[in-house]
């Protein structure tokens, strides 16, 4: 009986038409084990060695393919274990090996009015999981809060920010970074915060301007989320009517 399932590694890069060292390795068994390479349903024909342990006697088979299609990509692979007379021990199956096929980012609303902003990204659906790496055009970005946690095919990561109002609308981005894989993924949001008004007044003329004379004025507010803006005209008694 085989000590264990087969071992499948890749190249970090996959890339058609270039040279890739996809390998499946046997656990040792007697009579020699056989393999059989996957991607997807579909079986890789490719050659296969073997080894003799004389400490043992036991053999040891090993599998590689040196080509990558394109149209294997995002496709699991995956490598078989049988033995060579059929029905003396069940069938190993490897891991399945596969870069995320999708990261998603998130912004949590902490609920209080706080200029700390929390956000989560989620690599899904990788094998073996992925690291995440955090950057922001935010000047001199720290963060002081990371939770890390992982399933056997998901990897999530969450941190927590203080921000300034010079920071709204800056760009905060999360990556993958795979320990098998140089297929990186990024996703990126802007960073959106309730933010007061600061009201600046423009207008076309000097003030004060001669009587009978056009005058316009522009009032300007960037607050977050947008408001509304009003007018008044407060006459000389410090009385005043309203506009909107």
């Amino acid at each position: 009986t085989p000590e264990g399932p087969p071992h499948l590694s890749a190249s970090q890069v996959l890339l058609e038409g270039e040279a890739v060292n996809i390998t499946c390795t046997s656990s040792k068994a007697r009579p020699t084990p056989k393999l059989k390479l996957f991607v997807g349903k579909s079986e890789i024909l490719t050659n296969v060695s073997s080894t003799f342990d004389n400490k043992t006697g036991l053999y040891k088979s090993v599998l590689k393919l040196h080509t990558f299609q394109k149209e294997w990509g995002n496709k699991k692979m995956w490598c078989q274990q049988l033995s060579e007379i059929d029905g003396l021990y069940k069938t190993y199956i490897s891991e399945k090996i596969h870069p995320p096929l999708r990261l998603n980012l998130d912004v949590i609303d902490l609920g209080n009015q706080s200029k700390e902003i929390a956000v989560s990204c989620s690599a899904f659906d990788s094998n073996p999981v992925c690291n995440i790496t955090w950057e922001s055009s935010i000047e001199n970005f720290k963060y002081s809060f990371n939770e890390y946690g992982s399933t056997p095919h998901t990897s999530i990561s969450t941190i927590r920010f203080n921000v300034t109002d010079a920071d709204f609308g800056k760009q905060i981005r999360c990556r993958t970074k795979c320990p098998d894989f140089n297929n990186t993924l990024s996703n990126a949001t802007d960073v959106i915060f309730a933010k007061k008004p600061s009201v600046v007044i423009n207008s076309s003329s000097v003030i004060p301007v001669p009587p009978a004379s056009h005058l316009a004025l522009t009032c300007a507010s960037n607050a977050f989320p947008f408001g509304n803006i009003t007018w008044q005209l407060l006459k000389a008694s410090n009385s005043h009517s309203s506009y909107e």
